[in-house]
C-alpha cells in the first residue's frame, strides 16, 4: 500500500484523486483483476488503463483496474489477441465489464489459468498468464493453502 500511495499522485489532468484511487483499489482487494492471485507476490501493483491513453482511453474508474506489472506489460496497448482455439481475433477480457468466473477457471491443481471463452483464452495467451515462473509460484501458494483465491 505504501508503494501505491507513492505511485498514485493527484494530477490536474485526472478526474480521479489519489484518495479516490486508494479507495477504488482497496475495493478490488489489492489484486490483479486479470490474474486474481498475484496479491501474494512482493510486487508493487499498478493501475492499468484498460483502454490505453494512447488509444483514447481516459483516467476514469470505468477504464482502470489494478494489475500486476507483468499483466500490465504483456498487455501493453493491446485491445485484442488471437484465440488459439478458434484462430479468431477477439477482444481481451475487460475486468470492469466482464465477470472473471465466466471467462476463466483454475486448473484442477490450481496452478494454471484456463480460458472458458475466446476472451479468456486470448487474454491468457496475450498476457502470458501461465508462464513457467508464475505456475511454479502458484504451486508454492497451493501448498501453503493460499491459492487458488476465493472469488465472489
Amino acid at each position: 500500500m505504501i508503494a501505491l500511495v507513492d505511485v498514485v499522485r493527484d494530477r490536474p489532468d485526472s478526474a480521479v484523486s489519489k484518495a479516490d484511487f486508494l479507495t477504488f483499489f482497496s475495493q478490488q482487494q489489492f489484486q490483479s483483476l486479470y490474474s486474481t492471485a498475484e496479491f501474494l507476490t512482493a510486487m508493487t501493483f499498478e493501475f492499468e488503463h484498460i483502454r490505453p491513453l494512447s488509444l483514447g482511453g481516459e483516467t476514469v474508474f470505468e477504464n482502470l483496474c489494478f494489475a500486476c506489472p507483468s499483466c500490465n506489460r504483456y498487455k501493453g496497448d493491446r485491445q485484442s489477441a488471437i484465440d488459439l482455439q478458434s484462430g479468431e481475433t477477439v477482444a481481451l477480457f475487460h475486468p470492469q465489464e466482464q465477470v472473471w468466473q465466466e471467462h476463466f477457471a483454475w486448473s484442477e491443481n490450481g496452478t494454471e489459468m484456463k480460458g472458458l471463452t475466446a476472451f479468456g483464452r486470448a487474454t491468457i495467451a496475450a498476457l502470458q498468464m501461465n508462464r513457467k515462473a508464475l505456475v511454479r509460484a502458484r504451486a508454492m501458494w497451493v501448498k501453503l493453502g493460499e491459492h487458488p483465491p476465493e472469488l465472489d
